[in-house]
């Protein structure tokens, strides 16, 4: 599975660590847990237009295909579709509040649609 990961350059650099393209010949769906940390993100789904995150419960929940993930206290598992494909960009601590508009602590433990933001 192919995994493309930039460091911008300035003037973005102080604002992104990593801008990351994952795409791949995976033959089916898998899950992933994705740890506990203080950053946020921005993903896209390039294949659907979902993400599909599960609770501690087993609740599937499910967002477009476009959402940024805010921080975590805790593990949250992913399920990442057969040949998927997305691109994610990791902001700089502290730095998601340049691109989206509502406080980086609504986001904390979730995955927000930008429909929402």
């Amino acid at each position: 599975m192919p995994v493309i990961v930039r460091r911008p350059r300035p003037p973005l650099d102080g604002l992104i660590t990593a801008i990351t393209y994952r795409a791949g010949e995976q033959p089916c769906a898998s899950v992933e847990k994705i740890l506990p940390g203080p950053a946020t993100g921005l993903w896209v789904n390039l294949n659907r237009d979902e993400f599909r995150s599960f609770s501690d419960t087993g609740q599937v929940n499910r967002v477009p295909g476009a959402m940024i993930s805010g921080p975590t206290d805790r593990a949250s598992v992913i399920e990442f579709e057969a040949g998927h494909a997305h691109v994610s960009v990791a902001f700089t601590l502290g730095t998601a509040r340049n691109f989206v508009g509502p406080p980086v602590d609504l986001m904390r433990d979730d995955l927000v649609s930008l429909e929402v933001l």
